[in-house]
């Protein structure tokens, strides 16, 4: 796994519990590399972010389950602030149209970080929540998504949600670890407008009307790469 991911993991450790906590599990985990930092784009042995998830368990008196899920948080709160806010909110203006797009957004990335393993999601709707299968090369993660969930749903669409987890039935040949997710919506965030940020209810063309219209300059540095794609093979 790339280096950033430790990076953040590091960050998260030192903003709870400060620079000597963090040095204290990398010396109980064993990791050397941890004592000059981790290089975000160089990749490392994923052993080593389940070796510092223990150590830290240990440590910090917290179950492991906890820590991943702050981990997803903070994982969000710093990718949405170093630049690629943007283009993460980009995905969807509502939370099943995001989760339904992370995909396409693994592919982009992809073309940065060429080692990525990324994992796979798709989701569907239920009455009044969600339900998103997630499918990963690596085993007892989930933690991690659940924290990224919860931030994105109140960050982006103002929903603050309960986030259950349990195997799923099917898995794919090369992502052998699954989950079903289900993502109900909790009270205090259903207002009158809740389902429109959660499904997406309101008919297309009022979504149309309200946004701003803009350049083929601004349009070319704030949209993904898979929107243009599309319409230009519809132009075709």
């Amino acid at each position: 796994m790339y280096g950033l991911v430790l990076t953040i993991l590091r960050s998260l450790v030192t903003k709870m519990k400060g620079i000597e906590a963090w040095n204290q599990i990398c010396e109980a985990a064993e990791i050397s590399e941890a004592k000059d930092g981790f290089m975000d784009h160089h990749y490392y042995n994923e052993e080593i972010l389940y070796q510092i998830g223990g150590a830290a368990s240990n440590i910090l008196g917290l179950p492991l389950s906890d820590i991943l899920e702050a981990f997803g948080k903070h994982f969000f709160e710093t990718i949405k602030v170093s630049g690629h806010s943007n283009m993460v909110r980009t995905l969807g203006h509502n939370f099943y149209g995001f989760l339904m797009n992370l995909d396409t957004l693994h592919d982009h990335l992809a073309i940065t970080y060429t080692q990525m393993q990324a994992p796979s999601f798709r989701c569907e709707k239920t009455e009044c929540g969600l339900r998103l299968y997630y499918y990963s090369k690596r085993k007892g993660l989930e933690s991690i998504v659940i924290g990224i969930l919860k931030a994105v749903a109140s960050d982006f669409f103002s929903l603050d949600i309960e986030v259950t987890a349990e195997p799923a039935d099917v898995i794919m040949k090369k992502l052998p670890y699954s989950t079903v997710f289900t993502i109900e919506v909790q009270e205090s965030s259903k207002d009158e407008n809740y389902l429109d940020r959660l499904h997406g209810t309101k008919p297309i063309e009022e979504e149309i009307e309200i946004l701003p219209a803009v350049d083929s300059e601004t349009f070319d540095g704030e949209y993904p790469f898979f929107l243009k794609d599309f319409t230009s093979r519809d132009e075709l």
